[in-house]
């Protein structure tokens, strides 16, 4: 990727990723409370709720301390590559 990379290019691959995606979460919250008693739909379907937000929760966390490792490794490698004279938190 460059800056001058056409949008369309990341524009394509999010729509497939994004129809992909919508045609999976369907089928797996049928799944979860299909064999589960009219009594006890409300509970699973809650639980499977909290669970899918827990977890769309911590991959976000996830990619944001990856994104952020990488940008603090690539700083300090242009930082050195130019050897100026650099803070003392570095």
């Amino acid at each position: 990727m460059t800056p001058d990379t056409p949008v369309w290019m990341f524009l394509l691959p999010s729509a497939v990723q994004g129809l992909g995606v919508g045609c999976i979460f369907g089928p797996i919250a049928n799944a979860t409370t299909r064999n589960l008693a009219p009594r006890q739909a409300g509970a699973g379907s809650g639980v499977f709720n909290t669970s899918r937000q827990i977890g769309s929760v911590l991959g976000a966390a996830a990619m944001a301390g990856l994104i952020q490792a990488r940008i603090v490794a690539e700083s300090l490698g242009m930082v050195l590559k130019r050897k100026s004279p650099r803070p003392a938190q570095l």
